[in-house]
């Protein structure tokens, strides 16, 4: 509808227009209540609050994976440095050729074994089917196993 329409169609309804105090009133306390309902609800600050927290949390995760690559290369170097002492070749220097005289595999019943003094022994989980059982908390020992012996087993 035009506004030629509108003012053509338009009946009184009997109400007076406000006055300008009237008016200067209402809009006081429609302000008033506005800024209340703001400080109630965080309105005016939920996003730039959000968008705030979403940032400091993005910085925090940057910072912890920075840190962490940090750690996981220090690990790595102190295992080489590690290696170099105590004469153990790396894989990528030497192949390591097949020692037929190497240590024993060990029984099963010595793989499910802890080392004295740990808390509690390894479990298997329920239903792992040819999974290896976890670990326990103090468990790591490695058993070298010849190519030969591996040839052997296919």
């Amino acid at each position: 509808m035009t506004d030629a329409e509108l003012d053509r169609d338009w009946v009184p309804n009997g109400r007076r227009p406000l006055s300008y105090v009237q008016f200067c009133s209402l809009l006081s306390m429609s302000i008033v209540l506005w800024g209340q309902l703001m400080d109630i609800f965080r309105i005016e600050n939920s996003v730039s609050d959000l968008d705030e927290k979403v940032n400091q949390r993005r910085e925090n995760v940057g910072k912890t994976t920075q840190e962490l690559a940090e750690l996981e290369a220090r690990i790595r170097e102190m295992e080489q440095r590690l290696n170099r002492n105590m004469g153990v070749a790396q894989p990528d220097e030497h192949p390591q050729e097949p020692n037929v005289a190497s240590t024993p595999l060990p029984t099963k019943d010595e793989s499910n074994k802890s080392r004295p003094g740990t808390a509690r022994a390894s479990q298997q989980a329920p239903g792992s089917g040819n999974m290896p059982p976890t670990p326990g908390p103090s468990e790591g020992d490695y058993f070298l196993v010849p190519q030969a012996d591996l040839n052997s087993m296919r």
